[in-house]
């Protein structure tokens, strides 16, 4: 007779142990999980930017000239009108996105006191695509971008062009927060760069486009306007949600922000600045369409040195 065999139960003990073990794996699986996710976000967020830029230069050979921070293009007073990523829309494949905002022009018309007259062609004010995602705007590590929308009702952006290049400096350097849609200072945001002759310190040495968080604040500490961020079709008003970085705060101080909480959750985000969403620094496209990721430890002045395209500054090594 075969005796029968028994299988001895783990113990107290050797349960425990086998639990620890688990922990201590997943412990260090944790980490490991969070630096592929945040490698793939860097990577598609650089992929975007480098889609942005290879657009900027698209119709740079078009129509002979990059399109503006805010106003007409490609016409000084004729075209489309809007902002610099609503005028980059078809060049991302989003020509039907733009063409909703068609008109065949109007009279004038006032919104919040602002005056304006409508022209042939598509115009992103009053059009009703403010509210639209752009997904190739969005960053996946920018979590703020996404509640732009419900919270504003304009959909939020997670990169910004660079107003020294897309904006018209000779009109006025820092434009005013007031500035709007009929104010006659609006030719400080319509700039006329080309790729030709308007970078004079070179295409490689001076910035397109960098990142900036969607929604920065709901109030904040800044007097005179309410909330501040990136809202890409931003049309009637030029404060601190236009797509841009470089106008409001210029020179020394003006450097970007490395991964800043928005206010609302007790952060430091300063609306007027581009900010990093990754750790260690940020993602920007150069003017020669390169992307390359900018550190964090960035003086202020190899930043304003980026920043500006025809100034005659040397980039020092921590570029």
């Amino acid at each position: 007779m075969t005796p029968t065999s028994r299988r001895a139960a783990l113990t107290l003990i050797e349960l425990l142990v086998v639990v620890a073990i688990v922990a201590v794996l997943i412990g260090l699986l944790l980490p490991a999980v969070q630096k592929v996710r945040e490698a793939a976000a860097r990577r598609q967020c650089q992929n975007n930017l480098r889609q942005l830029g290879i657009a900027c230069h698209s119709l740079d050979a078009t129509h002979g000239l990059l399109p503006p921070q805010y106003g007409y293009y490609p016409g000084l007073t004729s075209g489309n009108f809007g902002t610099l990523l609503f005028h980059l829309l078809p060049a991302i494949e989003q020509d039907n996105v733009q063409h909703k905002a068609y008109t065949s022009g109007g009279p004038s018309a006032t919104y919040w006191g602002l005056v304006f007259t409508k022209q042939p062609g598509n115009d992103a004010r009053t059009s009703g695509i403010e509210g639209v995602l752009i997904k190739a705007y969005l960053c996946p590590a920018d979590s703020s971008a996404p509640g732009v929308l419900p919270d504003w009702g304009w959909a939020g952006a997670s990169y910004a062009g660079n107003f020294r290049v897309f904006g018209n400096l000779g009109a006025t350097a820092v434009p005013a927060i007031g500035d709007g849609v009929g104010s006659a200072v609006i030719a400080s945001w319509r700039g006329r760069p080309t790729l030709a002759a308007s970078f004079g310190d070179g295409t490689s040495n001076t910035l397109l486009l960098a990142e900036k968080i969607g929604q920065c604040n709901s109030t904040g500490p800044y007097p005179g306007r309410q909330g501040g961020g990136n809202a890409w079709a931003r049309w009637d008003g030029l404060d601190y949600w236009q797509p841009a970085f470089a106008a409001f705060a210029t020179g020394g101080g003006s450097r970007f922000q490395v991964r800043p909480l928005p206010w609302s959750n007790g952060g430091p985000c300063d609306p007027r600045l581009a900010q990093a969403l990754h750790a260690g620094g940020m993602n920007a496209c150069l003017a020669d369409g390169s992307v390359r990721f900018l550190s964090g430890g960035m003086s202020d002045a190899t930043w304003w040195a980026l920043c500006t395209p025809n100034s005659g500054d040397t980039l020092a090594d921590d570029f």
